[in-house]
């Protein structure tokens, strides 16, 4: 995460160049990816289904994911121009850090709350070793 925090926040800096903008995307495209395996491992381990299954749908949930940003920001540049994607971009990834601080977030829905300062107290039953 903080490698991808740290490559949104250089690209406009080094994006000057062909050979800085190539280096920034390519740290960023392996940071994302490489914690592809262990996030499937956990699922696996967290044995909430069969494995295919709860594979599947964590590929479709990152591919929506995906989709929905792209349109978010294709809406973005067409309303406002790419200059303007990092005011989409900015409180995202700050959802981001604060859903991989309390893994718990998304359920509580605690990107949208937390502004209100209404931060769900995390279930202690949740954290129990199995």
């Amino acid at each position: 995460m903080t490698v991808l925090t740290a490559g949104f926040a250089v690209l406009p800096l080094v994006a000057t160049t062909v050979a800085g903008a190539l280096a920034v995307v390519l740290g960023w495209g392996i940071a994302a990816w490489g914690f592809v395996p262990a996030q499937q491992h956990r699922l696996i381990g967290l044995g909430v289904g069969p494995a295919p299954l709860v594979l599947a749908l964590n590929s479709s949930a990152t591919y929506l994911g995906f989709a929905a940003g792209a349109l978010l920001g294709g809406l973005v540049v067409d309303a406002a121009g790419a200059g303007a994607l990092w005011l989409l971009a900015g409180p995202l990834l700050w959802c981001r850090a604060d859903v991989a601080r309390d893994p718990d977030a998304g359920s509580r829905g605690i990107c949208v709350t937390a502004t209100r300062g209404e931060r769900g107290t995390p279930d202690p039953a949740a954290s129990a070793p199995r």
